[in-house]
C-alpha cells in the first residue's frame, strides 16, 4: 500500500510573492511562487522499514517589501505562508504536531535581522525566509501510532 502525505498551503498577502518549495528527503517535490491565495500539495512518500525520513517547507525570497508597518512600527501585512491540514495517508495530524514541540522545527535568520540562526518551534505561519523540517519514521502506521 502506498503512503500518502498532504498540505493545504494558504498565502497572506498573495500580491506579494514570495518563493515556497516542498521536499522529501532532501528531493523537491512542489515549487511555487505565491501568487494565488491557496494551494494544495499530495505526494506518496517512502515507507521503507525502520527509517528515518524527512518532510522539509522552505520559504525564500522575502524582503522588506514584503511587509507593512504603520507609523508607530506595528506590522499591517505580511507575505507569509500558513500551514495547514498537515496530513499523512488522509489523518490531518496538523495539531499533535503543534502541540509536540520538538516534532516540527523552523529554522530562520530572522530574515537577516540577527546574525545567528534560530531554531524554533513551529507556531503555524511561516514569516521569515527559512526551513520547517518535519522527521518521521516508518513504518508509518507505528510511528502515527506513537504520536497520536
Amino acid at each position: 500500500m502506498a503512503n500518502t502525505f498532504s498540505v493545504k498551503l494558504l498565502i497572506h498577502e498573495p500580491n506579494l510573492p514570495v518563493n515556497f518549495s516542498i521536499s522529501i528527503d532532501d528531493e523537491e517535490k512542489f515549487s511555487v511562487t505565491t501568487t494565488e491565495k491557496e494551494y494544495y500539495f499530495e505526494t506518496e512518500i517512502p515507507d521503507d522499514i525502520g527509517k528515518v525520513h524527512s518532510v522539509k517547507f522552505t520559504m525564500s525570497g522575502k524582503t522588506d517589501d514584503h511587509t507593512t508597518f504603520d507609523e508607530n512600527d506595528n506590522i499591517l501585512s505580511s507575505a507569509q505562508v500558513e500551514l495547514k491540514e498537515i496530513s499523512f495517508n488522509d489523518m490531518d495530524i496538523t495539531e499533535v504536531l503543534l502541540a509536540n514541540d520538538p516534532m516540527m522545527t523552523y529554522t530562520h535568520n530572522s530574515n537577516g535581522y540577527t546574525e545567528e540562526i534560530v531554531e524554533n518551534f513551529y507556531t503555524e505561519v511561516m514569516g521569515y525566509n527559512g526551513t520547517i523540517e518535519i522527521q518521521y519514521k516508518t513504518p508509518l502506521y507505528a510511528w502515527l501510532l506513537d504520536v497520536m
